[in-house]
């Protein structure tokens, strides 16, 4: 922290930040180093500074629809997006035409861009995003869905400068997540089997008894989306916690007790 402030006004100020980035939709940059230690030199400073800088930046973006992305990715996003010269999307029945032309003015490589494209679709009544035949496409990365409004994640080449998809809706009601959906953890410790409500990454984190909080080890990590992590053979002496994170940067732990 900065200018002699408190954990409790660094947090404070963090959550008005993204309060007005989600007001006027643009771009909130945080950085810290997590093992930073704190003025005592005694423990790492970042591990008691994450809890309430977090809780506070999710005040703050409130029921707003946010994506929690690198520096990579909003750089890719911000570059992509400025350069959508024409959009537009038609009915046509059971598909909505969607026609897409970029007009790319900055000197940078556009074809290495591999950050997904958000459009904000509102659909006719009664008529939903076909999720089956979506999701098999090799243009759409996600549907997400918030306030009557369907957020659909586009893979574009930006290397091309024109656009024609085509994305199949139906009349039967389905479901979609919304876009800032936190998943939801439960452990059965008869199946030693976690389960999270959304598809998502697990990484399995254990810390030797009466250890202190930031002295945690890894033990095993998913590098495959699911909603089902089964626990590995565990030691005696250790706790085990379970981290789930979606593709979407929404994140959940529960703890797996200690398990044999």
């Amino acid at each position: 922290m900065r200018n002699g402030a408190s954990l409790e006004q660094a947090a404070a100020f963090a959550g008005d930040q993204v309060r007005i980035t989600a007001a006027n939709h643009g771009f909130y940059v945080n950085f810290i180093h997590w093992h930073d230690m704190d003025p005592d030199g005694v423990i790492p400073f970042g591990v008691e500074v994450m809890e309430p800088l977090f809780e506070a930046m999710a005040r703050g973006a409130g029921g707003v629809a946010t994506a929690k992305v690198d520096y990579n990715q909003a750089v890719e996003y911000l570059y992509l997006k400025e350069a959508v010269s024409h959009l537009s999307v038609q009915n046509s029945g059971k598909h909505l035409a969607l026609d897409i032309r970029l007009d790319k003015s900055r000197k940078v490589d556009y074809s290495v861009i591999a950050t997904p494209l958000t459009l904000r679709l509102s659909l006719p009544p009664n008529r939903y995003p076909d999720s089956r035949k979506l999701l098999s496409h090799t243009s759409i990365h996600s549907i997400r869905q918030q306030d009557g409004f369907f957020y659909v994640n586009l893979n574009l080449n930006a290397a091309q400068d024109e656009f024609h998809i085509s994305l199949p809706t139906t009349r039967r009601k389905q479901f979609y997540p919304a876009p800032a959906e936190v998943p939801h953890l439960t452990y059965n410790p008869g199946a030693q089997t976690v389960f999270s409500t959304i598809p998502s990454l697990f990484v399995l984190f254990r810390r030797a008894e009466n250890a202190q909080n930031y002295e945690v080890e890894v033990a095993g990590r998913t590098i495959t989306p699911s909603i089902t992590y089964q626990m590995p053979y565990t030691e005696e002496g250790y706790r085990y916690f379970v981290g789930a994170i979606t593709p979407d940067g929404e994140s959940s732990m529960i703890e797996a007790g200690e398990l044999r």
